[in-house]
């Protein structure tokens, strides 16, 4: 409880920098975060910011030293103990702070860029069906959908990778940003019937008794 309570004292400290914080137990610390961003770990007196690799060296000139707990693991190497002297030189700690956040908010945009360019996000799709996929070229989601699930599907059966009604039914949902389980069986009979007529016109067997 103490410490929680000193905590207190951090926020108070910080929050003319970035406004209103919230603490949440993180192992055995405090997480000081703000608007969902870890920044901040508070334990036995000792206060550890998240640096930025703008101020690391900066940070690392103070002959200080990150953060070292095997629980908290590779993410430990980011935290930093802030000397206490350092911690009234508001100016400075307004610098690092904020040049945390703003790369934390920053590599969270760029992650969800990235995510909207890998099929394994899409409905319906994982990262097997995605390394299925990338055996046919297709690596990205505007590959995925400039092919369409049946020529996706008839490729596939002519290398010989394993091609399913399920597959054909998650690959439509995926291009069509609908989850396979929502399509009614009248949706899943047209696709099957298409799937067999693509079958036909590219010198394979029908599959599917539609």
């Amino acid at each position: 409880m103490k410490s929680y309570l000193k905590t207190q004292n951090i926020r108070a400290f910080i929050e003319p920098i970035v406004g209103e914080t919230t603490v949440k137990t993180y192992f055995s610390y405090y997480g000081i975060f703000k608007d969902g961003l870890m920044f901040g770990l508070f334990r036995d007196d000792h206060f550890y910011l998240r640096t930025s690799s703008a101020n690391l060296g900066e940070i690392q000139s103070l002959n200080t030293c990150h953060l070292e707990d095997k629980h908290i693991g590779i993410q430990a190497k980011n935290f930093y103990l802030i000397p206490l002297n350092q911690l009234s030189n508001r100016p400075l700690i307004t610098s690092w702070i904020s040049s945390t956040l703003n790369e934390m908010t920053e590599q969270i945009k760029q992650t969800e860029k990235l995510r909207k360019k890998l099929i394994r996000y899409l409905p319906n799709m994982d990262i097997n069906i995605e390394r299925r996929l990338r055996k046919l070229g297709i690596k990205s989601v505007d590959e995925l959908v400039e092919k369409g699930e049946m020529n996706i599907f008839i490729e596939l059966i002519k290398i010989g990778i394993e091609a399913n009604d399920n597959l054909l039914f998650r690959l439509h949902g995926a291009i069509n940003h609908k989850y396979a389980q929502t399509l009614t069986p009248s949706e899943k009979n047209t696709i099957l019937q298409e799937a067999n007529n693509a079958l036909y016109n590219a010198g394979l067997r029908k599959r599917f008794n539609v």
